[in-house]
Parts: C-alpha cells; structure tokens; sequence
C-alpha cells in the first residue's frame, strides 16, 4: 500500500501479503481453504494503461448504468457462486469463462488476450479468463494437472508468454541475506 501510495487494489495486496485465497467483500478479508490448482498464466506482451481502462468503464457506466450495473451484479454473483466450487475445477472453470464473458462485454478485453484464452481452452483448460485491468496485460488458464504444459504451448502460439504456476499458500516474507 506505502508502495503504491494507498491506490493499490485490497485484493492485490492482501493476497501478496498473505498468500492463498481471499474473498473480499466491503471492508472484510476472509481467506478461503487452500486448493491445489494448476495455472497458467499468459502475458500477452501489450502494455495496457489499468487507469485508463478503469476510467473507460467508469464512463461506459455513467453513459448507461441500466446495462453496465447488471453486468457488474452479474460478475459479483459469478464470483459469489464460484467460491462454492473451489475443490471443483471443472465447475470453477465454467465460472471462470462465465466472468470472461462478462469482462468482455464491459469492454475490456482484447484481440491478443482473446486468441490466448481460446487457445487455452482448446488444449484442454477447465476455463481462462482476463485477470487484471484487462485492454492488454495478462489471462490466467485454470487446467488439468497433466495438461498444463499443452495449454502453456497454446498460450505461446499465440505470441504470448506462459508462465506455469499454482497458488502460493506463504505469502511474503522476510528472508535472511545470503
């Protein structure tokens, strides 16, 4: 938060502080049970402005707030009904591609990440979706423990970076210099 001057995101800096999974609802920060999950991350290499893209659906709600409130009702009941099915990959993919959709529709996403999650979920992810601000940046995959590297490769073909992860359950910390 000192860091970034009290603009930082709660989610971003509560789940680098103190790893794992966390639901954040209005003031409250409660971590969920830890899952095994394998990841894909892909950064699709275009350089995206998070404030800019905050201001365009900012707008895009002030112009038509009967479209863009359910859409944003709609993500918050996605995420709320995605929570019940952490230990289901299968499941918490289709809400991953359910949330996507959403993203997209509020503008967005974009032609690269678009191409990288397809890709991903047609070499066998339960589900990909935007993570970020969206307009650029990057897509996570959520996938079968024995395809991950097959979704990474598609990932790839599409002039993306694949980064092969999981979820950090430690967070920070401070270690000893070596």
């Amino acid at each position: 938060k000192t860091v970034q001057k009290g603009r930082a995101s709660p989610t971003d800096t509560t789940v680098s502080t103190y790893g794992g999974i966390v639901l954040i609802t209005g003031g409250s920060r409660r971590r969920l049970p830890p899952q095994n999950m394998h990841l894909v991350v892909g950064d699709s290499l275009v350089s995206h402005s998070t404030s800019r893209m905050v201001e365009q659906v900012a707008d895009l709600k002030k112009r038509h707030p009967e479209i863009v409130d359910p859409v944003l009702d709609a993500i918050h009941g996605v995420s709320m009904s995605a929570i019940h099915h952490l230990s289901n990959p299968r499941e918490l993919g289709r809400y991953m591609n359910m949330n996507n959709s959403l993203l997209e529709a509020l503008g967005v996403g974009h032609p690269q990440l678009a191409r990288m999650i397809l890709a991903s979920r047609s070499a066998g992810a339960f589900g990909a979706k935007i993570t970020g601000a969206g307009g650029g940046g990057s897509m996570v995959a959520l996938c079968p423990k024995q395809l991950k590297h097959r979704v990474a490769k598609a990932i790839e073909s599409c002039d993306g970076r694949a980064i092969v992860t999981s979820i950090d359950t430690e967070g920070a910390s401070k270690e000893k210099n070596v």
